[in-house]
């Protein structure tokens, strides 16, 4: 399913049934998604499972910081659907920023969720005001940073900042990315 999502569950249904509801955005705002949008590969791959045990041990205690910032995600996706549909860019960054900070206090300190050049780089283009916002991808995997360009700022500019300050960065993969508004296409030849 191509395009903007959200997908939701009920919590009383087992087992879990998930829905997914497509969120249409206009072309105007596509092309500033494709014009703003920068996705790097950090090099520092991070092991999901690791991660994935401590944010569920933590959950199997409901503690009232987990189960806040757990609400706290739900909303803030709500948030960034709104933002995202009305082309307002600069809070969906923020939307990005805030759920990166959230899913951090998922996982919990020293959980190693956040490498040390990602976090000097975030700190870098946020107080620069290169960038709208970022986080990390998914729970682990192939360590990419997604972040959304302040307006006016290239993606040249941002890589150009970034290896100017931060020599911890040299394993970088700059790449320009772009909404799939059909989602995953599969051609067999």
């Amino acid at each position: 399913m191509g395009g903007l999502k959200l997908a939701t569950s009920d919590v009383s249904i087992l087992p879990l049934e998930t829905k997914t509801r497509r969120f249409e955005l206009t072309q105007e705002v596509v092309n500033e998604m494709n014009d703003r949008l920068i996705l790097v590969d950090t090099g520092k791959p991070r092991v999901a499972k690791n991660i994935l045990h401590n944010v569920l041990r933590r959950w199997a205690r409901r503690s009232t910081d987990i189960v806040s910032t757990v609400c706290e995600l739900v909303r803030e996706a709500s948030n960034a659907i709104d933002y995202a549909t009305k082309g307002d860019l600069n809070n969906l960054g923020i939307c990005m920023s805030k759920y990166w900070f959230l899913k951090k206090m998922m996982a919990g300190e020293n959980s190693g969720v956040e490498p040390e050049n990602v976090e000097m780089v975030l700190q870098l283009l946020t107080s620069s005001k290169k960038i709208a916002g970022g986080t990390l991808c998914g729970a682990g995997g192939g360590g990419f940073l997604a972040l959304i360009a302040a307006q006016g700022i290239d993606r040249a500019e941002i890589e150009s900042a970034v290896k100017a300050d931060a020599a911890c960065t040299k394993d970088f993969k700059w790449h320009y990315c772009t909404v799939a508004t059909d989602g995953l296409l599969i051609e067999i030849v």
